[in-house]
């Protein structure tokens, strides 16, 4: 019997396939660095893998053809400390609905970078054997939304006043900066008090 002839480019692979294919590259990219970590630290006791096993009940596997449905958005690595932090909360809202590990949010967070960012990432990657969410986001902010621009903002917090604005305006913009300043509104009370 003849081969079968698909329509399209030889050899140009399905949308799916081509990421059932990034999928299995990312898999196997995590084992080599759980391989590396657990190699580097042979003289301590053993520790539990980062990303549980299947069946083992803790979570489940969660693939990078599940956070792409999720529309994650895309960063660039441009210079505006909002438009990093604007990516931050975009990605953190997926990660809230779905299961991963702090190893796989870094590889799926990483997935979406584009140009400068992409660039940057390259990099640093290589500087840490293992890169996990908490220590990712340390360095993410370091490099795209300083402690001199959250010092602003709370600043800016801190100068806000009413003026001219209508209470609607003015509100939504308490309500943006005041997540800046949550040591200083900490309960309801005091946000009341400096509304």
């Amino acid at each position: 019997m003849l081969p079968r002839r698909g329509r399209g480019r030889r050899g140009a692979a399905e949308p799916e396939d081509l990421v059932d294919r990034i999928e299995r590259i990312l898999e196997g990219l995590v084992q080599v660095v759980h391989d590396v970590h657990n190699n580097n630290n042979h003289d301590e006791a053993p520790q539990q893998p980062a990303m549980p096993m299947p069946g083992a009940g803790a979570m489940p596997r969660t693939t990078i053809k599940q956070f792409q449905q999720l529309r994650p958005p895309t960063f660039y690595g441009t210079p505006d400390p909002m438009a990093a932090e604007s990516w931050l909360l975009g990605i953190e809202r997926v990660f809230e609905v779905l299961p991963c590990t702090d190893e796989q949010k870094v590889v799926f967070a990483t997935f979406m970078f584009e140009g400068a960012a992409l660039i940057w990432w390259q990099l640093k990657k290589p500087l840490e054997p293992l890169w996990l969410w908490p220590r990712f986001l340390k360095v993410f902010n370091e490099e795209y939304f300083s402690e001199m621009v959250r010092d602003q903002k709370i600043q800016e917090f801190l100068n806000l006043k009413q003026g001219n604005m209508i209470v609607v305006v003015y509100n939504a913009k308490f309500m943006e900066l005041s997540r800046y300043a949550l040591h200083i509104v900490s309960t309801e009370s005091r946000k009341a008090r400096r509304f």
